[in-house]
């Protein structure tokens, strides 16, 4: 039996085994349609009395992008269970349920892995839990789950750092029960497990019932350590990480049905945060740089022309580049410097008539010098930047003890939020979301305020309006 894909999933029948297939372009997200079509298929499958057990598998060039980031903290969604739910019920189900990775399976689509009763990938798969790269926890069960199945330290390195893992690398730790020796074998392979399991030859294997592998209280908590040091390294100021380090030791020291009550009240917390909302705010703004404004193609003027690439000195690494248009560019000079970006593998922000970089780095570093000419030493203006996971503004200068007056932090933060109205005033960029990336990614403001523009609204009702 075949059916047509309904709501980004498909079925077709093999060996007696039904093949769920996750067809949901471009990255399969597993949102509430794709959730719901599970679940109704799960309805149907669990009545099947000619079907031995399930095996859920993608179509495309990878497993799964992960969940739809625009339900993170908004009021669970209508018309489908949740991924809690939806794990909860895999993992219960009376059939057995194998899960087929290949490519990328990342975020929501390692959440449905982990509670279903195999994992098999093929030899270009990678899996990621990045949730707390965007102020967040994995939910659904995944700081408890994970553990369970390849140890503390693995899951510290995936959960805490953001860490991804190859299929040798995921096979050795655990998650991974089979490799598939070539891409077109994976399915079958993942039908030959349900079978064997559904016969009796091979165990179920219910994760959230394991213990967690080679568990020793001693040796968790100095890997809690290093993890908690290499975190705070990794994003620093950020509260996930730490709260992901907590979450993933409760599965040692908890009930799976504990752990998972903990583990939704941090993550309801955190995806409920402000510093949440700013990461998805770079987040879905980077995306939105891919869809460059079309080039004028009027003829040229006499007015002089030129497109010129500008990246910060003070962020070399960064993975972007402004491209400056002043003047009246043709179509062929705007897709010679996207190309030029291209090559230099930076995610080009299109600007018009002068540097957003080279704006917002002057007024940062003329705010500092005027503090100084107020008389506040630079180890103090050094120390309020600090405080603020803002750059230096004098490189050497050592920030004074104690912490610095609120005061100084305002003005710094001001310098870049006028400038920043300034230059989106002037029409150098048709998207807010543009400067806020120009800001953190080549100018040093820090990820978790968002830019200086969703700062300034975030914060307009503050008592410091800026």
């Amino acid at each position: 039996m075949t059916s047509a894909s309904r709501d980004g999933v498909r079925r077709f029948d093999q060996d007696g085994v039904a093949v769920l297939c996750i067809d949901n372009p471009p990255i399969n997200a597993i949102n509430v349609a794709v959730r719901a079509a599970l679940d109704r298929a799960l309805d149907g499958i669990a009545t099947e009395a000619g079907t031995a057990g399930v095996v859920i598998a993608s179509a495309g060039r990878m497993f799964s992008g992960g969940g739809d980031l625009r339900e993170i903290g908004q009021a669970a969604p209508a018309g489908g269970p949740t991924m809690t739910e939806l794990g909860a019920r895999i993992e219960a189900f009376a059939k057995p349920v194998a899960v087929a990775i290949h490519g990328r399976a990342i975020g929501g689509g390692i959440l449905l892995s982990l509670a279903c009763h195999g994992r098999l990938g093929t030899h270009d798969a990678t899996i990621a839990l990045p949730e707390v790269r965007l102020g967040f926890v994995p939910g659904a069960g995944g700081t408890q789950r994970l553990p369970r199945l390849v140890g503390i330290d693995a899951a510290l390195e995936m959960i805490a750092l953001a860490k991804s893992l190859d299929a040798t690398t995921a096979l050795a730790a655990g998650f991974f029960d089979e490799i598939a020796e070539q891409p077109d074998s994976l399915i079958d392979a993942a039908v030959r497990r349900v079978r064997a399991i559904a016969d009796g030859r091979l165990p179920w294997r219910r994760t959230s019932s394991l213990d967690v592998p080679a568990a020793d209280e001693g040796a968790a908590q100095r890997s809690a350590e290093r993890y908690r040091t290499l975190a705070a390294d990794a994003f620093p100021g950020r509260a996930a990480p730490q709260a992901a380090i907590g979450l993933v030791l409760d599965a040692l020291h908890h009930r799976f049905v504990e752990g998972l009550a903990r583990e939704r009240a941090a993550f309801e917390r955190l995806s409920n945060s402000l510093e949440t909302r700013a990461l998805l705010h770079l987040f879905f703004a980077e995306r939105a740089l891919g869809r460059h404004e079309a080039p004028s193609r009027r003829p040229a003027l006499s007015v002089p022309t030129s497109v010129r690439l500008v990246t910060s000195p003070r962020q070399p690494q960064s993975r972007f580049v402004e491209v400056v248009c002043a003047g009246d560019v043709d179509a062929g000079a705007m897709q010679a410097a996207l190309d030029e970006a291209k090559a230099m593998r930076r995610l080009p922000i299109v600007v018009r008539d002068a540097s957003i970089i080279e704006r917002l780095e002057a007024a940062y570093l003329a705010a500092a010098a005027t503090l100084e000419r107020q008389g506040v030493s630079r180890q103090a203006i050094s120390a309020a930047a600090s405080a603020e996971g803002l750059p230096p503004p004098f490189p050497g200068a050592s920030p004074a003890r104690p912490a610095a007056e609120p005061r100084i932090a305002a003005s710094l933060l001001e310098a870049f939020v006028s400038t920043a109205r300034a230059c989106l005033a002037a029409g150098m960029v048709s998207r807010a979301g543009d400067i806020d990336v120009i800001a953190v990614e080549a100018c040093g403001f820090p990820a978790i305020r968002g830019g200086p523009l969703f700062y300034a609204e975030s914060h307009a009702d503050s008592t410091t309006r800026l």
